[in-house]
């Protein structure tokens, strides 16, 4: 359910107030920022250019890019969606000079920002009646985001949208056989030598996870150790099983970077085990699902 209560809203820049609600997403973790790129504008008023027109679909675009950078594909109906509409307010109902778009990921939870800068007047919602053509962007907003409101400085306006994270399949204990791939140590052709052979034997092996983020993952412990070999192999029960080793012995100061980035990038826990020339870390990758939690039904 969305945080606001009237039924029916639209949105138009006026020089009227508008209630707004605690933010208390900056109390997660900030995971990334993107700031799409913004519109310019230095003409006023007028007939919209067709650069204008076209401007809404470009942020859907862009917003469905950065989505698939982040793996949360599953999202990307929902936020194309609310990024059109609020960007299609802000370029007919402002007489702003730029209008940006911002992308932040916590955990949990998407927050779009659609700024529109220079202009001084907060948006207000209205009720348009059943013949009106638009304003009706915030009634969809509200429909599809978990809560969304107005900035104190009254010409940003703000969604997010919930979602969580599940793996489908537990961790496998038991491996099928490892198909290894030698690195050069000590060489920038390593970590692109690993994320290629990720790609390719888990794509080849019929892995059902996002190959793309863990040759990712994997790429980054390969480029923050002294990586010498990479295995890789799919359970039973569908995980796929890393095993990278490493001619360090003990411990590293990499290690911390490395196990939060396969936290989030994977849902992985990877662990370092001493071995008689270096070490080995293991790793079960789960294939993990995005589900929304809240908003549209």
């Amino acid at each position: 359910m969305s945080q606001s209560t009237t039924a029916q809203r639209g949105i138009k820049w006026m020089d009227e107030g508008s209630q707004r609600s605690p933010e208390t997403t900056y109390q997660k973790e900030r995971l990334g920022t993107v700031a799409l790129p913004a519109l310019t504008r230095p003409r006023q008023g007028g007939e919209l250019t067709d650069h204008e027109r076209a401007w809404p679909r470009r942020m859907r675009t862009a917003a469905a890019e950065v989505l698939c950078e982040w793996g949360l594909n599953d999202l990307l109906r929902d936020v194309q969606v609310v990024v059109s509409e609020l960007v299609t307010n802000a370029v007919l109902h402002t007489a702003a000079s730029r209008i940006a778009v911002r992308m932040n990921l916590f955990t949990g939870t998407v927050r779009i920002e659609v700024d529109a800068a220079t202009d001084t007047r907060s948006p207000v919602r209205r009720s348009p009646g059943p013949e009106q053509e638009h304003g009706r962007g915030l009634m969809i907003v509200d429909e599809l985001a978990s809560r969304w409101d107005v900035a104190e400085e009254g010409n940003v306006v703000w969604c997010e949208i919930d979602y969580q994270v599940t793996a489908s399949q537990p961790p496998a204990q038991q491996a099928l056989t490892f198909e290894r791939q030698q690195l050069p140590v000590d060489s920038l052709a390593g970590p692109a030598l690993a994320r290629t052979f990720v790609r390719a034997r888990a794509t080849a092996q019929g892995w059902k996870g996002d190959v793309e983020e863990a040759a990712r993952a994997i790429g980054v412990a390969a480029t923050m150790n002294w990586a010498t070999q990479l295995g890789l192999a799919i359970s039973q029960d569908g995980a796929l099983l890393v095993e990278i080793e490493d001619e360090q012995r003990g411990s590293s100061s990499a290690d911390p970077t490395i196990a939060a980035v396969f936290q989030t990038m994977v849902g992985a826990e990877i662990r370092w085990t001493p071995t008689s020339t270096g070490r080995v870390g293991r790793a079960a990758l789960p294939i993990l699902r995005v589900e929304r939690v809240g908003g549209a039904v």
